[in-house]
C-alpha cells in the first residue's frame, strides 16, 4: 500500500495549454482569414454527393422514396395551374356522361326500401304489339317525364293486375269492370289481367308495396265500389275517381306501377236504372280507366276524356285513342 508521500512524490504535472500564449487582440483578428466556397465548388461538391447517393441506393443502403416524392410534387406544383383545370373539366365530362348508366345501375341495385326485387314480372319483349296512334293531338297526359313531354307509362312487358273489391257492387258491376278493361287494353297495347277480388278498401295514401297482402311484387290495381262518406273525392255530380301511382328511377325516369279507381256505387246504380243510363254508366268506367292509363280531362266535348259526361259521347274517341297508344308505347324496363 502506498503512503501520502509516495502519491503525492508521483503526482504527475499540470497539463501545458497551447492557447494559454495567445492573446485574441485586434491583431489576432486582423490576421485570421476567413473564405467561402466558390460557385465551381459547391457545384463539384453537389455532384460528389449525387454520385454517392446514386451508389448507395443501387446498392439498396438508402430508400429513393423522399426525393422520388418530393421531385413529384414538384413536377404538380409547376403545372397546377393548368392541371387542376383540366383534371376537373375532365372529371365533370366523364360524370356526365356515365350519370344515365350509374342511375340506372342504382335504379336497379340500390332501389329504395319497400320496393320488390327489380325486374319481377318482366318479360323479354312487349307483351302485345304498340298500337298506331289516331291522328288527333286532342289529349293530354296525367304526368310527363322531368323537362320533357313524354307520358309516364306502364311498363309494356310486365302484365298488369288489377283486382275489384266487390262490396256494394251494383247488379252487373263486375262484367262491367272486366268488359272495359278490355276496351282499354286494345286501345294501349297493355295487358290488363284479373286476378280476383280483394278484402282491400280504397285509400287515397295506398300503399304500391304491400308484400303481407299481394306477396314480393308491386299491388295490382284496386277497383273499389265506394260512397261519397268512403272517398270524399266522389261528392256532388263526381261519378269516379282514378289515377295511378308511379315510382321515379335513378336515372329520372319515371313509371307507373299501381293505380286505384274508386266508383261511385249508389249513383251509377241509379244511373243504371234511367233509360239509355247502361250506356253513361259504360262510358263513365272508360273514361276512369283512361285516366287510370295516364290520361288527362281535355277541353273538347267529343272526346270521351272531356271532364262532363253528356251522354254524347260512350266510347273513345280519336283524341282519348291516340293519347292511349301513347301510353302504351312506354319502354320495358328492369330497374323497378
Amino acid at each position: 500500500m502506498a503512503t501520502p508521500e509516495d502519491a503525492a512524490g508521483s503526482a504527475e504535472p499540470d497539463p501545458v495549454d497551447p492557447w494559454a500564449e495567445i492573446e485574441l487582440d485586434d491583431n489576432f483578428i486582423r490576421g485570421a482569414k476567413r473564405s467561402e466556397a466558390s460557385a465551381d465548388e459547391r457545384v463539384a461538391k453537389a455532384q460528389r454527393v449525387n454520385a454517392e447517393h446514386a451508389a448507395l441506393e443501387k446498392q439498396g443502403t438508402i430508400s429513393p422514396y423522399f426525393t422520388t416524392r418530393k421531385r413529384s410534387f414538384m413536377w404538380f406544383r409547376r403545372r397546377a395551374s393548368w392541371l387542376v383545370p383540366v383534371l376537373i373539366l375532365g372529371a365533370l365530362v366523364l360524370g356526365l356522361y356515365l350519370a344515365p348508366q350509374i342511375g340506372r345501375w342504382f335504379g336497379a341495385q340500390l332501389h329504395p326500401p319497400g320496393w320488390p326485387q327489380p325486374g319481377t314480372g318482366e318479360q323479354t319483349a312487349r307483351i302485345h304489339p304498340a298500337v298506331a296512334a289516331a291522328d288527333s293531338t286532342s289529349y293530354s297526359f296525367q304526368h310527363t317525364q322531368i323537362n320533357t313531354s313524354e307520358p309516364v307509362t306502364y311498363d309494356p312487358c310486365r302484365v298488369i293486375h288489377y283486382v275489384i273489391n266487390p262490396k256494394d257492387e251494383p247488379r252487373g258491376g263486375d262484367q262491367l269492370i272486366r268488359s272495359s278493361f278490355v276496351v282499354l287494353q286494345h286501345a294501349t297495347g297493355l295487358q290488363f289481367t284479373y286476378e280476383g277480388t280483394t278484402n282491400e278498401p280504397y285509400s287515397h295514401n295506398r300503399e304500391s308495396y304491400q308484400p303481407k297482402r299481394y306477396g314480393d311484387r308491386w299491388a295490382p290495381v284496386l277497383v273499389a265500389w265506394d260512397t261519397p262518406s268512403q272517398d270524399h273525392m266522389l261528392s256532388g255530380d263526381v261519378i269516379g275517381d282514378s289515377g295511378s301511382a308511379w315510382v321515379s328511377l335513378g336515372d329520372g325516369s319515371r313509371y307507373y306501377v299501381t293505380g286505384t279507381v274508386s266508383l261511385d256505387a249508389p249513383q251509377i246504380e241509379a244511373l243504371q236504372r234511367q233509360p239509355g243510363g247502361a250506356g253513361i254508366v259504360r262510358a263513365v268506367v272508360l273514361h276512369e280507366l283512361g285516366h287510370l292509363a295516364g290520361l288527362g280531362h281535355v277541353n273538347d266535348p267529343t272526346q270521351l276524356m272531356y271532364p262532363h259526361a253528356t251522354g254524347a259521347v260512350l266510347t273513345y274517341r280519336a283524341g282519348d285513342l291516340a293519347g292511349l297508344a301513347r301510353l302504351g308505347a312506354g319502354l320495358c324496363s328492369t330497374s323497378f
